[in-house]
């Protein structure tokens, strides 16, 4: 017994003593010898020699800039800033690294990415392809429009401020008579007002009387000068005829757009009369037309509402024959539908996109609705008058009024362009976007009883909110030139916006 504890006193002993050792503390980086988590160690603090001051052997990833290194964040991940190869980020090095949206290797905008690496369009700060500015955004009224085509800055082109008039003459020599119906073809700007049918020479801006004459009201087929209308509400052409919707006379004339610019009625029997008559479809000839307001063509046939009777008609061109085409006249609502079922309040403008769609301003309906291959669909409005940019949901209109589709070169931009002529702006529909915004001026306060305030009303050019217009009535774009033409009717001028 005495012997076997011994020997456990003896074991124990050399257990604590064990226990008790204590190892030498680690060494230091740069002493010349390879410990711990050293990878080398090759005794000095030079970076470069093969083995850098953190002793980690001279390469990339390891934490320390040399040699051909532009950087070394101690990694091989991309996207951090500093790539695999231990070179900058940059945009065009084919590496999509920090907040770069894209990055193709190159320099060149237009080609999906561009040269600041955002893919190509608008928004992206860098002006390509059709688009005439580019602020970064796509937000109205700072200067570049929430497309890229316009700065949203008007210009007088034709009229003189306040006077009223008719005298033919070159731009602001001429003058005009209060709102006009618009129509462009080529360099060629009509105008529809009165009992006059005028051109304005785009390029030169010269301004002559195509047909009639204003304040002398009549029913007279005939060429040029020589023809007499009642009142003209809608305009439209092709580029070789030139339609006219002669209200008080209850027809739709048809006018040469070359000389002599031949006149002849086209649809409807004559009344004259300036009230109301009861629409009846049928041949051309004898289809009876009530309140013609505003003319659109559009793939042989020439639309046009017929405002009291809630109903979008059309003349078919080489049928000789006058159709309604969506609504039951004297029956009203805002519902969607197709043909007979859809509901209309007061239509009184419609515009074509050149492609299998018209636009129609249900100015009474406070909408704005889409005619599609017999099917009618609200685009922005609510039926509750006021006036609030945003979403087409919740958006509020308050007398919409002419409009244009932005067509260019053959292929829709998708964007409508109205004039709100009581809250007198100029508004802007991205209709693929669902949005709507002010393009120009500065909206009066509208309520949903339908009253607007002052001072929005006045005169002034500027860029956006800076430009003052007095009830603007209608407007045209020109694909030609990528710009919008807009008559101001209490300041009896047509301005332009680029």
């Amino acid at each position: 017994m005495t012997t076997r504890a011994a020997l456990i006193i003896s074991f124990t002993a050399s257990v604590v003593c064990a226990c008790s050792y204590v190892p030498p503390g680690p060494s230091s980086c740069r002493n010349g010898q390879v410990d711990g988590a050293e990878q080398c160690d090759d005794g000095n603090s030079v970076d470069g020699d093969g083995c850098d001051s953190n002793c980690t052997p001279t390469t990339c990833g390891n934490g320390i800039v040399t040699a051909e290194e532009e950087c070394d964040d101690g990694n091989a991940a991309e996207g951090d800033g500093c790539t695999a190869n231990c070179l900058m980020s940059t945009c065009g090095d084919d590496v999509i690294q920090g907040n770069e949206n894209c990055d193709d290797g190159n320099g060149v905008d237009g080609d999906g990415c561009d040269s600041n690496c955002t893919h190509t369009g608008c928004g992206n700060g860098v002006v390509t392809g059709s688009e005439v500015c580019d602020d970064g955004n796509t937000v109205n009224g700072d200067g570049c429009n929430a497309t890229c085509t316009l700065t949203g800055a008007s210009t007088l082109f034709v009229g003189k401020p306040g006077e009223r008039g008719n005298k033919d003459a070159n731009g602001t020599d001429a003058t005009i008579s209060g709102g006009q119906y618009m129509a462009v073809s080529g360099d060629a700007l009509y105008l529809g007002g009165t009992q006059a049918v005028r051109m304005v020479d785009i390029p030169t801006k010269n301004v002559s009387t195509v047909a009639g004459i204003a304040g002398e009201i009549g029913y007279t087929d005939a060429d040029g000068l020589a023809a007499r209308f009642s009142l003209i509400t809608g305009i439209a052409t092709d580029g070789t005829t030139i339609w006219v919707a002669d209200h008080d006379n209850h027809v739709i004339r048809a006018i040469s757009a070359s000389p002599p610019h031949t006149v002849k009625t086209v649809a409807g029997v004559p009344e004259s009369t300036p009230n109301a008559i009861p629409p009846v479809d049928g041949p051309a000839n004898l289809a009876t037309l009530g309140d013609i307001q505003g003319l659109a063509y559009l793939n042989g046939i020439v639309y046009f509402m017929e405002a009291t009777a809630a109903v979008l008609r059309g003349f078919h061109i080489q049928n000789d024959t006058v159709s309604t085409y969506a609504g039951t006249a004297g029956v009203f609502g805002n519902a969607d539908g197709t043909g007979a079922a859809a509901r209309f309040m007061a239509p009184r403008y419609v515009t074509s996109n050149g492609f299998t769609a018209l636009y129609i301003s249900d100015s009474g309906g406070k909408k704005i609705r889409v005619f599609n291959q017999g099917n009618v669909t609200t685009a922005v409005g609510t039926g509750v008058c006021g006036y609030d940019d945003g979403v087409v949901g919740a958006s509020r209109l308050h007398w919409p009024q002419g409009l244009a589709a932005a067509v260019k070169l053959g292929v829709t931009e998708q964007t409508l362009y109205f004039v709100e002529g009581k809250a007198d702006t100029i508004r802007q529909l991205l209709v693929n976007q669902g949005t709507v915004s002010t393009l120009s001026g500065n909206p009066a306060m509208c309520t949903a009883d339908c009253g607007c305030a002052d001072p929005a009303g006045g005169y002034g050019e500027g860029i956006s909110s800076q430009a003052k217009w007095n009830s603007p009535f209608d407007i045209a774009y020109d694909a030609k030139s990528g710009s919008l033409f807009v008559s101001d009717g209490d300041n009896h001028v047509i301005r332009r916006i680029q």
